[in-house]
């Protein structure tokens, strides 16, 4: 299959539907892991690989309350079933007890479109950014 305008959509849906799920009231992480293939590795900052998508949805759910979370696509290119995203992110982060902060990552995501024509995450990288 060709990778095409309408897979990039999708693909800019899935960061979408993520984002939402990441800062709705309650937050709903098991919604934001769905869009992670089952097999899904991802690589966070001091941390070994989070293999799996219930490993990635408990690592979600370690995170603090955080709002104002924004994502800035850097650009998505595919070939066939497999595509990657690469871009950063900001979030405000309210820990209890403590003040908020903001975090600035830089991500990569490889995407792999699925039997029914979607797209999850395959594996994901992400790093603190310059200052973040």
């Amino acid at each position: 299959m060709r990778f095409s305008d309408t897979d990039r959509e999708e693909i800019i849906r899935s960061g979408e539907l993520f984002v939402r799920n990441a800062v709705s009231q309650p937050r709903d992480d098991h919604a934001s892991a769905a869009c992670y293939e089952e097999e899904a590795i991802m690589m966070a900052p001091g941390q070994s690989p989070i293999q799996g998508r219930a490993a990635i949805e408990a690592y979600l759910s370690s995170f603090p309350p955080f709002s104002d979370y924004r994502l800035d696509v850097a650009e998505i290119i595919g070939d066939g079933d497999l595509a990657f995203e690469r871009g950063s992110a900001s979030m405000i982060l309210q820990p209890a007890g403590a003040s908020s902060n903001q975090l600035q990552i830089n991500y990569l995501i490889i995407w792999r479109r699925q039997i029914d024509g979607s797209w999850r995450a395959y594996r994901e990288i992400f790093t603190p950014a310059r200052g973040g």
